[in-house]
């Protein structure tokens, strides 16, 4: 592991921690469904700062020798928001290390999202960033979902699960 690449994925992990701690922050008193602008809210955070975990852990593989050539491998995927080709982009072995088994993109009705599998066989469901932001372009409506926040409750928990581990890799001494 390169020190410049540990640098971005440090700060990339550290982003995603706090924004995932700030959704778990204001769902610790709330219970069932809430409203389309709440849940729009959460999904777009959760899927900003999964993306970030996928960033820190293509910083972490990064072969480039500067800031510009980290970024350069973190942004070259296209279509850049499409979490299954970023994780594509991110070696087996460290996926698995993180708890990661598979990413795949699933349409949930007219809207996309990616089914994260977990190690612990746990799923969590990401919606898609771009997708979310701009889902009023579509001639649907997300669905209610009475369990939605204990559902995020769960999926936030296996998040933060992977996170600790990828902040264990950006700061470990002996870098592989």
């Amino acid at each position: 592991m390169k020190m410049i690449g540990k640098k971005l994925a440090q700060r990339a992990i550290e982003r995603a921690d706090s924004g995932l701690y700030f959704i778990e922050d204001i769902l610790q008193f709330k219970d069932g469904s809430t409203d389309m602008a709440y849940s729009r809210s959460w999904y777009i955070l959760m899927s900003l700062n999964f993306e970030l975990i996928l960033n820190a852990l293509i910083a972490l593989e990064s072969k480039g020798n500067t800031n510009e050539e980290v970024i350069k491998d973190i942004t070259s995927v296209r279509p850049s928001h499409d979490f299954e080709k970023l994780s594509e982009s991110i070696s087996p072995e460290l996926l698995n290390e993180v708890g990661l088994v598979s990413i795949k993109k699933k349409m949930k009705g007219v809207f996309i999202e990616y089914e994260v599998m977990m190690h612990d066989k746990s799923k969590v469901h990401v919606q898609d960033l771009v997708d979310v932001r701009y889902d009023f372009k579509k001639d649907d409506l997300r669905k209610s979902d009475p369990q939605e926040v204990s559902r995020i409750k769960r999926e936030l928990k296996s998040l933060r699960s992977v996170v600790c581990i990828v902040k264990e890799l950006a700061w470990s001494a002996n870098a592989k």
